[in-house]
């Protein structure tokens, strides 16, 4: 396959040279992961715009079973309802040999060997832009293009420029050939740091409005629904209401959350989630970070939780240490292990000595004078209706 750069930074309509950054808008609702069933789209989408040969749709969906992360789409709904494919692009995400192969161009771009790929979930060594189509729908999809390579930053990400539109494209953009190719068409061209280390923002924000309330919720549909095939009523189990929720963001994207629950002696984490394009950010150590400060902001000590067997050495490079003589805990079809963190005693401990107007500010931000507050320089008039 081929990069036909163009179809990301150009309009198709208009002159050739308007160009569009990717900051200036925001992307639809309607991106994401491709699933095999849509290869066949895939294939009618790069016929239909690549002048050239391309990989067959059995590579296409053998690429994919390797890695899920290799084809992004942008959809749109039709009048009769179902979704459209409008544009996607495709990665390469390489091995380490799958790397020194590609610069030593001896690896077969029209149908390279599952073993210069890294399987889904593990890092790659380099990204090849395998091939994007987005000439009517740049304008859209530029951005989303943009924060999926945002999730690779640090790596080598290379492309092949096709056509001579692309190839403009890629020269504004300040692609550079990879030695000892001249830069001509069908070379292989290298992205400027600036292109594969685009900056990043990630937040976390304790839960206290309804429209964050909605995000968190979204976020664990995603993951434990979608992902892990929980059923609803067991990943929304009643609880949602009793409970302190925080909410992670990656450029203001909602991206990750925890629930935490408040017991005498000790709080629990629970309902811990990120979104899969997300998890190789820092956005789960920003919600993390803010859990532990606010509990022992509230005068907790000992954190409690149940990890998923799979991921108790995440949790212990987190400080927290498997709970001694516990009994086998299982619900909604996975294994967990009881953990526990105990958390240095927090000066500003809220407590019973607290300032009573202190105690009456918004959850989570009380070190920042509330609402009530402003309200104190009104006489206590004792109002009734």
């Amino acid at each position: 396959m081929g990069t036909d750069l163009n179809a990301i930074c150009q309009f198709a309509k208009g002159s050739e040279n308007e160009w569009l950054t990717f900051d200036q808008l925001t992307p639809e609702s309607a991106l994401g992961r491709l699933p095999l069933h849509w290869i066949p789209e895939v294939e009618r989408l790069t016929h239909a715009n690549l002048p050239f040969n391309t990989a067959t749709k059995d590579t296409m969906t053998a690429v994919l079973r390797r890695n899920a992360d290799s084809f992004y789409g942008m959809f749109t709904r039709t009048e009769k309802g179902p979704h459209r494919l409008e544009a996607y692009f495709a990665q390469l995400l390489l091995t380490e040999r799958g790397h020194e192969d590609l610069l030593a161009r001896r690896i077969d771009l029209k149908n390279p060997p599952l073993d210069a790929i890294e399987p889904t979930g593990v890092r790659p060594a380099a990204v090849y832009l395998w091939g994007v189509i987005a000439q009517r729908k740049s304008a859209i999809f530029q951005p989303y293009l943009k924060r999926k390579l945002t999730l690779l930053a640090g790596l080598p990400h290379y492309a092949t420029l096709t056509t001579e539109a692309g190839l403009r494209a890629g020269h504004n953009m300040g692609l550079t050939a990879v030695p000892p190719d001249e830069g001509k068409l069908g070379d292989l061209f290298i992205f400027p740091p600036a292109a594969t280390l685009p900056s990043y923002d990630v937040k976390a924000k304790i839960v206290s409005d309804a429209e964050s309330f909605e995000q968190a919720r979204a976020v664990r549909a995603a993951v434990f629904m979608q992902e892990q095939l929980c059923p609803y009523n067991e990943e929304f189990d009643g609880n949602d209401y009793s409970a302190q929720h925080i909410i992670g963001f990656v450029n203001d994207v909602p991206a990750a959350t925890m629930r935490v629950r408040f017991f005498a002696g000790f709080a629990k984490l629970e309902r811990f989630a990120v979104l899969r394009p997300f998890r190789k950010t820092s956005v789960k150590d920003e919600v993390i970070k803010l859990a532990l400060e606010t509990i022992a902001h509230k005068g907790y000590r000992t954190v409690y939780g149940h990890a998923q067997s799979q991921l108790l050495e995440f949790w212990k490079k987190r400080g927290f240490r498997e709970m001694p003589n516990q009994r086998e805990i299982r619900f909604s079809d996975h294994d967990y292990i009881a953990v526990q963190l105990t958390l240095p005693l927090d000066a500003r401990a809220l407590s019973l000595k607290t300032d009573a107007m202190v105690l009456n500010r918004l959850e989570g931000a009380w070190d920042n004078p509330g609402i009530l507050e402003a309200s104190a320089v009104r006489p206590a008039t004792r109002p009734h209706a």
